[in-house]
Parts: structure tokens; C-alpha cells; sequence
């Protein structure tokens, strides 16, 4: 399983030099570092993590790799809004 961090971290100085530190072990090990996706203020995070995508996330947890329609779906939303929420979320 892949685990994600979640971090909210006013500073942008120490988000960008700990990311570029993240890719910097990657280049020279050649392995994955860990996911984290960094936000500037709680506001931010819950603007671009909402309920219904909290549920996708944790609906593609469970049934695995799936199309926009078998997740619109399981999940009982429109596919143009399941669409929607998951390129944000990739954003």
C-alpha cells in the first residue's frame, strides 16, 4: 500500500527546499520518495479536498484501478462531476 502525507506548511521556502531535497534522494537512489502534498493554510486543503473527494479517494482505495464510469458508479454521482473531481485532484 502507498501512503500520502498530507501537510499544511505556511512556509513556502521550507516546502520548496523540502521538495527539491525529495526529488534530489530520488535522482541520486533511483527509488520513489514518499507522496506528500503540501498546502499553505488549512483553507487550502479543504478547498481542493472536499467530502465528495475524500470519498473518491477512499472508494478507489477499495475497488482498485477503475474507469470514470464504474467509479461515477460506485460512487452514485454523474461521471462529468467524477471527471471533474479527479482532475483536480491530480492537479
Amino acid at each position: 500500500m502507498t501512503t500520502a502525507t498530507i501537510r499544511i506548511q505556511r512556509n513556502d521556502e521550507t516546502a520548496l527546499r523540502q521538495a527539491l531535497e525529495g526529488f534530489a534522494a530520488a535522482w541520486k537512489t533511483g527509488e520513489a520518495q514518499d507522496h506528500v502534498f503540501s498546502f499553505s493554510s488549512p483553507e487550502q486543503l479543504f478547498m481542493i479536498l472536499t467530502p465528495k473527494r475524500w470519498t473518491l479517494i477512499e472508494t478507489l482505495q477499495r475497488l482498485g484501478p477503475s474507469t470514470y464510469r464504474s467509479l461515477a458508479s460506485a460512487l452514485s454521482r454523474d461521471v462529468k462531476r467524477v471527471h471533474e473531481d479527479t482532475a483536480a485532484l491530480i492537479e
